[in-house]
């Protein structure tokens, strides 16, 4: 299979991208793969997850699906934030890692990002990083305003210091909620991307309008990652089935909610033949 960083490259080449969704579970992986229906797709594993057994179990079980069914799915490990969870990725056998240090001044994100690559490159796993900084978490959805963006010259030199394959960039994109309808920066997507070789990822893809994914994927986007929309199908399928008591029941619902969900963000995607093809 094609490895992550020539997906990411072909996505951009093709003025497509790569949808990127996190995953807590199995249940929720399986929905999000029904729902691709064997096209590209980077199934997201949450930084804090890997360094306990669930995380390994997750992984394992990624994989073990994905080996045996030939399904063209890349697994990459979400929002890194200590080199324990990069190495503890790395050796689960993972794609691709995000490290990110993108809280801290340029120079501690970057030599953080160095010390990944470092650990990542011999293990034939490609490394994604972040510059400037999305407003809110990863993991909690709550409504926020983006901040500080992500600049075209600094992005080149960042690229340089660190040799990371792909970027997540700060253009007006959040975690969680918009506060407010979103806008996004696309003339600096545009310079950002002609900047430098990186493929470039939107993080925060969650409420986006077809309209804003479409600019942002002309301008250079190649992968954009997506975690709340899945999240909250998740959580609101979980508290309406464990009513009932019945575990097969409530798996199931998780499942079909992620899949609705997934299905929901495609089209999205599709609308404007931006979905990137194998």
């Amino acid at each position: 299979m094609t490895g992550f960083d020539r997906l990411l490259k072909a996505a951009r080449d093709r003025g497509s991208a790569v949808p990127a969704l996190v995953v807590h579970d199995l249940a929720s992986a399986e929905g999000a793969l029904r729902a691709a229906a064997r096209r590209p797709l980077v199934l997201l594993v949450p930084g804090h997850l890997v360094t306990r057994p669930a995380g390994a179990i997750l992984v394992a079980g990624l994989r073990a699906h994905v080996e045996r069914s030939g399904l063209p799915v890349w697994i990459q490990l979400d929002h890194g934030h200590t080199l324990d969870e990069i190495a503890a990725a790395c050796e689960l056998g993972v794609s691709a890692v995000m490290a990110d240090a993108s809280h801290l001044p340029y120079g501690e994100n970057a030599a953080f990002v160095a010390a990944a690559r470092a650990l990542a490159a011999p293990c034939g796993v490609a490394v994604e990083a972040q510059l400037g900084r999305l407003e809110g978490e990863e993991n909690v959805a709550r409504r926020v305003d983006p901040v500080a963006l992500s600049d075209a010259a600094e992005a080149a030199r960042f690229v340089r210091d660190t040799g990371v394959q792909c970027l997540g960039v700060a253009v007006g994109n959040v975690h969680g909620h918009y506060r407010r309808p979103p806008r996004l920066d696309v003339d600096r997507i545009r310079r950002i991307a002609a900047a430098t070789e990186a493929s470039l990822a939107l993080h925060g893809g969650s409420g986006l309008p077809a309209s804003s994914l479409r600019e942002a994927v002309r301008a250079g986007i190649a992968k954009v990652n997506v975690n709340t929309e899945l999240r909250t199908a998740h959580l609101d399928a979980t508290a309406d089935a464990v009513r009932t008591g019945d575990a097969q029941e409530l798996l199931a619902a998780q499942s079909q909610a992620v899949e609705r969900a997934t299905r929901q963000l495609l089209s999205r995607l599709t609308e404007h033949k931006m979905l990137h093809a194998a």
